[in-house]
This record gives C-alpha cells, sequence and structure tokens, in this order.
C-alpha cells in the first residue's frame, strides 16, 4: 500500500531520512511499507529518496561516541526488559497512556445488527476526528476455522480513539455508580409499591398453589425439588422476564447441609452487626485502616467466632457483605484473603472486576497476587466477555497486573470478535432468525423476594421444614424497612410472608447501594441486585441501533496484550498470533 492512500499506522509515525547505524529496517503490520527502527527503539516512517546505510558507511572518526551510545543503550534494554514490580496499595492508579495511545487498526467481523457505540467515561473524553482521506478496505488472509469460512474483511481504520488516563480508564466510583443508575430495572411486581401484606400474602399462596400443580403434573410429590412452577410460568407471560438467568430444577436448590451451614453462619453475622451496633461509638479503626469506618471495623471485630479460614463462611459472607458500603467491602477482603479454596479465589476476583469503588479493587488485585492463578483465571477471563464495558476493562487491568501470561491466546481470539453488547442470530420458531442482545439489568432487592425464592405456604410449613431452613421476610412498602444488616431482617416474624433462601432462582453477578427517588417508608438507599439478561431486539430497535463501535473494546484486550508482552501491536488478532507463534482459535468468531 503506498503512503498517498493513508495508513491507520505508518501516518501515525514521525518522518525520517536519516537511517543511519545502531537501527534496522522493518515492515508495517498493516500496509508492509518498510519503516526504521532507530538505536533508541523509535519507529519511523522513511520518506521518499531516504535509503538505509550501512555500518560499514560510517567513519572511523565517530566509533568511539558510537560504542558509548551503544553501550548506554543496552543498559536501557536490560532495565526494560526487568519484570514490572508487584502492586502495592500505592500504586492504586497505572501507567495507562504510555501503553494504549497507539494506532490501532479495527477489524469488522460483519455484525448482523449494529450495537450501540461504547459511551466514555467523562465528557471531556475527545472525540475520534474523521480522517482526511478513507483508506480503501484492505483483505487479510486470515486462517480460517472451517474450508468453507468466509474470509475476514478488514475495513478502513477507524481514527485513533485516546483513552483518558488511569482512573477515567477504570472508572472512579462516582462515574460507575451513575452509569449503573441508568441500567434497565425489572420487577417482580410493578405495582408492588402499592400492596398491602394481605395482599403479597396472597400473592404468595398463589405461588405456592402453582407451584405444588406443576409438582402434581409432573407426578412429584408435594415439597418436593420441583419449586419453579411458577418461575416457568413468568417466563411464558412475562417478555421482560423471559430472558433472565433463572435457574430451574435442582440448580435452584442447595443441599439441606449447605442450608443448615448458611442459616448459622448468616445468624453469626448478623448478630455481630447488633452486637456492633452498641458499641461502634466507641471503637476504633485499629489495624484495618485508618479511617475506616468504626462501625465496619467493630462488626469485624465481633466476628472473631467465625472462622474465616472455612470456605463454607463465604455464601452468607458475600451475600451479605458484597452489597454494603466500602468499609465493609474492604474488610471483607482482609478477612478472606488467607482463606484457601477456590472459592475464596472467586470471590476476590468478583471483586476485582465487579466493585464500583478502585480501592477495593486494587485490594482484591493484591489479595490475589499470592494465589494460585488456577482460582480465578476462568472468571477473569469470562469477564472479558461480559456485556458491560468497565467490568471488561477491570478485568484487562487484573489480567495485566496479575502477569496472567496463559491467557494471551485467549485474549488474542477476542481481538475477532464483536463486542460483548453486539446482537447476535440464533434460529427462530419460524425457521427465520432472530435477534438477540446481551444487556445488563437491576434488579430491587427489596420487592423482588418473590422473584428471586419461592414462598413458604404459612408460619406452619416453617415450622415443619425445620429451625435450619433459610429464610427471609417479604417487606411490605407500606411499613418502615429494617436495616439490611439487622437481625430483624431475615427474622421470621408473625404475620410477614416468608421466603425460602435455601433455594434461588436468580444469583446476581454483583450487588450496590443506589438511591431512590421516591422511597416512601423505606429508605431512600437501597439495594440493586445486577443480573445479564439475554432479549430479543424489536425490529424498531434494529433499524435506530448506531453503527457497531468495537474498536474500544479491542483496544481494552490489546492494552492487556501489551503488558503482558511488552509488544506494541494494533488491535488485530491475526497481527498478535503472527507475531507471538500462537495457534488459530478453535472456534471462529461470531
Amino acid at each position: 500500500m503506498s503512503h498517498e492512500f493513508g495508513c491507520s499506522f505508518c501516518e501515525q509515525l514521525p518522518e525520517t531520512s536519516a537511517c543511519g547505524w545502531g537501527g534496522q529496517s522493518s515492515k508495517c503490520p498493516v500496509c508492509k511499507q518498510e519503516l526504521w527502527t532507530d538505536q533508541n527503539g523509535g519507529t519511523h516512517r522513511i520518506v521518499v529518496g531516504a535509503t538505509p546505510r550501512n555500518r560499514s558507511g560510517l567513519k572511523l572518526a565517530g566509533f568511539g561516541a558510537v560504542a558509548l551510545c551503544a553501550i548506554a543503550g543496552i543498559a536501557i534494554w536490560f532495565s526494560m526488559r526487568q519484570s514490572p514490580a508487584p502492586i502495592t496499595p500505592a500504586r492504586q492508579a497505572f501507567a495507562l497512556a504510555s501503553n494504549v495511545a497507539e494506532p490501532e487498526v479495527a477489524v469488522a467481523a460483519e455484525p448482523i445488527a449494529q450495537a450501540k457505540p461504547a459511551q466514555g467515561y467523562n465528557a471531556a473524553r475527545a472525540k475520534p476526528t474523521a480522517a482526511p482521506k478513507p483508506a480503501p478496505p484492505v483483505v487479510v488472509a486470515a486462517a480460517p476455522a472451517k474450508p468453507a469460512a468466509k474470509p475476514t474483511r478488514v475495513q478502513a481504520a477507524e481514527p485513533v480513539v485516546p483513552l483518558p488516563p488511569a482512573l477515567s480508564f477504570l472508572g472512579t466510583a462516582e462515574e460507575l455508580d451513575a452509569r449503573l443508575r441508568d441500567v434497565p430495572e425489572v420487577d417482580f411486581d410493578p405495582l408492588y409499591a402499592k400492596k398491602t401484606k394481605k395482599e403479597l400474602a396472597d400473592i404468595a399462596r398463589d405461588i405456592v398453589k402453582v407451584n405444588e400443580e406443576s409438582a402434581s403434573k409432573d407426578g412429584m410429590k408435594k415439597n418436593t425439588d420441583n419449586h419453579d412452577g411458577y418461575i416457568r410460568k413468568l417466563m411464558k407471560d412475562r417478555a421482560e422476564l423471559a430472558g433472565m438467568p433463572f435457574l430451574l430444577g435442582k440448580d435452584c436448590a442447595i443441599t439441606a447441609a449447605e442450608a443448615k451451614t448458611l442459616t448459622a453462619n448468616s445468624l453469626t453475622i448478623r448478630e455481630a452487626f447488633a452486637m456492633a451496633s452498641r458499641s461502634s461509638s466507641q471503637a476504633k479503626s485499629g489495624s484495618m485502616g485508618q479511617g475506616v469506618n468504626p462501625h465496619a471495623y467493630a462488626v469485624f471485630s465481633r466476628l472473631n467466632s467465625v472462622s474465616w479460614k472455612h470456605p463454607e463462611v463465604l455464601p452468607a459472607a458475600s451475600q451479605i457483605f458484597s452489597g454494603e458500603q466500602r468499609d465493609f467491602r474492604q474488610l471483607l477482603i482482609h478477612q478472606i484473603k488467607d482463606t484457601k479454596g477456590a472459592k475464596a479465589g472467586e470471590l476476590l476476583a468478583n471483586r476485582a472486576v465487579f466493585d464500583v469503588d478502585p480501592e477495593v479493587r486494587t485490594l482484591a488485585i493484591e489479595a490475589l497476587r499470592d494465589r494460585p492463578k488456577n482460582e480465578y483465571r476462568l472468571a477473569l477471563v469470562k469477564a472479558l466477555r461480559y456485556p458491560w464495558a468497565p467490568a471488561v476493562r477491570h478485568a484487562a487491568h487484573a489480567i495485566a497486573m496479575l502477569e496472567m501470561k496463559d491467557a494471551i491466546p485467549d485474549m488474542a481470539a477476542l481481538l475477532d470478535e464483536a463486542p460483548p453488547e453486539a446482537p447476535f442470530a440464533v434460529p427462530a420458531e419460524d425457521g427465520k432468525r432472530k435477534l438477540l442482545v446481551r444487556e445488563l439489568v437491576r434488579v430491587n432487592h427489596h420487592r423482588n423476594c418473590m422473584l428471586c425464592h419461592p414462598p413458604l405456604a404459612d408460619d406452619k410449613e416453617s415450622i415443619r421444614l425445620g429451625r435450619d431452613l433459610p429464610v427471609g421476610p417479604v417487606p411490605s412498602a407500606q411499613e418502615p424497612l429494617p436495616p439490611s444488616l439487622s437481625p430483624a431482617y431475615y427474622a421470621s416474624r408473625n404475620g410477614v410472608t416468608l421466603v425460602r433462601a435455601d433455594i434461588t432462582y436468580l444469583r446476581q453477578d454483583f450487588s450496590l447501594q443506589q438511591e431512590v427517588q421516591h422511597p416512601g417508608k423505606w429508605s431512600a438507599l437501597q439495594r440493586f441486585d445486577f443480573l445479564v439478561r439475554t432479549r430479543e431486539l424489536t425490529q424498531k430497535e434494529i433499524d435506530e441501533r448506531p453503527p457497531l463501535a468495537a474498536i474500544e473494546y479491542r483496544e481494552t484486550i490489546a492494552f492487556a496484550l501489551r503488558r503482558l508482552t511488552g509488544r506494541q501491536l494494533p488491535p488485530v488478532g491475526q497481527a498478535w498470533r503472527d507475531a507471538l507463534d500462537l495457534p488459530a482459535p478453535k472456534v471462529p468468531a461470531k
């Protein structure tokens, strides 16, 4: 390709006509034009008429000076090859600008429908400028996964999208909270706030009846493992709930032994909260850190009876603390960082990806550093396909900081894929194709008890099933809501409808307290659980959907690859496979 047509990679490089001693020629990864890399590692575009000069053309008079420069260059090279220093709490922001502000090539996999472009993290973010002359399409011969597969079409390079500094790249707590308030909300009952306790009890009895009828049709006895008849009915009747990640059948229930452990640990933790509330005014932050909420520290001081070394405590601790204020989430990481087993590693990885606070994410990465990588590798790599851009960026940052070089082949393959929020086609019942999209949704934790758990028929059923059954109340909006950390929140009370916590249809990816505009008698700060829903796009949404912007997603993946390898390559999968001698992906890009 000639430069007169424009190249997204070459045109960003400085020009040179002095190709002297100590450098070497190279090829542009996009247009294959000859480039020149000087002895200091700088890459230049060769202007017309310049040719590389050989070492023999230099005069002997400058040999001594050149030798000194060569020695200095070798010293610099060795210093750059040293392993990066481990993260410390003081290094909460990382040096990003020098690694991501690179020329890039956008590879489009010919999406079926166009997804929304990823939004910037702040209003000051630079917008891409239009190129003076669009580059013509270039066909890159990629190794097809199947003989009949179509070759990948490489479009004209998009303008460089400069990513903001480190904290903006990862997102501050305030920015992420603001973005999460715009996430669509789904509800068990849109009119829940107007329901009285009696009306909620009537709904609970209807749910129990539907579940029993469903079990009877399936030839199952009453009160067996079949508790999802009502949920299956909701999935058929309400389109907005059809694609929710419901767990059905045996997948939604835990064993009797696990239920007993969950009940005991939940009660212990909530009793610690109750006792700490009486003495938190005299508590000090202590060794957990300066500026820590005294109440939070008092709670964890009261939890000495909990054996954090046992993974069995993690389900209750994660469910209770993950949706609380930052201090509680920080102290939870301090408590479980030495807990053995994959459950603790997965919980820490979840905090590193989904926590909105940068300090908590940094603390979680520090805790993961000394753990076996196989405990959290799958969770972090899977998060790179999460349909919420900040989670992908947090996962890429964690992978780079933890030096997970075994994830390089997976990330190189992701450079060939469309963003996780892009639509995809599946066969429809009529034989045609329909377009689906994965999107983040939120559920109010207090208004959706019966969306996540089956209700108990009455108090007698609670007594019959035993005291070891974990239960929770279905709160009415007509009465004040007990504090989420109070033992009364999950206590059995007369006249209050209860749900079973040993059966869970929806398990959130993460939780967050958010302010509600019209809370009524409840607190203005309420807990929301966030999940990924898959739904069908309407024709109107398909017609009005903006063009897909894949470059930001691929630049996020390329950032982690550059940090792990030290290579400065464009965000193109084939370029990384060629440079690192990686195998072709086993599954072709969607």
